[in-house]
């Protein structure tokens, strides 16, 4: 039993040091500053359809719902986001102006 007590007051002590590690890292991290952070907005137009998926690119607004199921890069669509910084990932400018504009809002 006294062995036990032994191990019991190690494993305590340990957990307590590094618990007091973690404390202390965290307590010197620099805080977050928001004034840092992306501005992001989402600007969605309404649409008639309850189930529509209205994304955001370059401030436009385009209804990818018949995306969702024939989009060759699967469904990668965030509804009711800014979806931009996606969709450049993949495309271009020039794909942007001549094929999306069929799905403008």
């Amino acid at each position: 039993m006294k062995k036990m007590n032994v191990i019991v007051t190690i494993v305590m002590v340990n957990f307590f040091l590094i618990l007091s590690v973690l404390i202390i890292v965290n307590a010197t991290k620099p805080s977050l500053n928001i004034s840092t952070l992306p501005i992001i907005t989402v600007t969605p137009k309404a649409t008639t359809k309850s189930n529509a998926c209205i994304v955001t690119i370059n401030g436009k607004s385009y209804d990818v719902t018949a995306l969702q199921i024939t989009h060759s890069g699967g469904n990668v669509f965030i509804c009711g986001t800014d979806n931009t910084s996606i969709f450049f990932r993949q495309h271009d400018q020039r794909f942007l102006d001549s094929t999306m504009n069929e799905y403008l809002n």
